[in-house]
């Protein structure tokens, strides 16, 4: 007597088409988006980097001159401003993380029906979840900015 085992649900296809895609989704704010304004000369992505992740500035002599200036006297003993972590991609992430695992899901079951084009099937995924960030985080005239790839790993 021998047993037969039949694969039904396409399981073996479905990861071999996602193992030859080789592909990840990146969400986010790009250098090549360029300035922020002109009067700052900040990049876009390094002001995303200091909300995201905060930073400290080192006192310069014109730094000191500035505040004094502006009113705002430094102490001596002031070497750094700290800008404390404002994490609003992480935040806008972890809120929907549900909204964003059953994307996911729907897309993998997608690709499993081996119906569609897994290419395409990720392009949708990867906007759909820039949308999903995009409503949590109020951008104001960065919405645009922040954006999506879908690159080679």
């Amino acid at each position: 007597m021998s047993i037969r085992i039949r694969d039904t649900d396409n399981t073996r296809n479905v990861i071999n088409s996602l193992n030859q895609m080789n592909k990840k989704i990146v969400i986010g704010f790009f250098r090549e988006d360029g300035e922020y304004s002109s009067d700052t000369h900040l990049n876009v992505v390094d002001l995303a980097k200091i909300h995201e992740f905060g930073v400290d500035i080192k006192v310069t002599r014109q730094m000191r001159k500035w505040f004094v200036a502006n009113g705002y006297p430094l102490s001596k003993s002031t070497n750094t401003i700290t800008l404390p972590e404002r994490a609003f991609l992480r935040n806008a992430f972890d809120n929907n993380l549900s909204k964003i695992n059953e994307k996911i899901d729907i897309a993998v079951e997608r690709i499993k029906s081996l119906q569609e084009n897994p290419d395409s099937v990720m392009d949708e995924l990867a906007n759909e979840i820039t949308e999903i960030l995009k409503a949590d985080i109020d951008l104001g005239n960065l919405s645009s900015k922040l954006r999506h790839e879908v690159r080679d790993e």
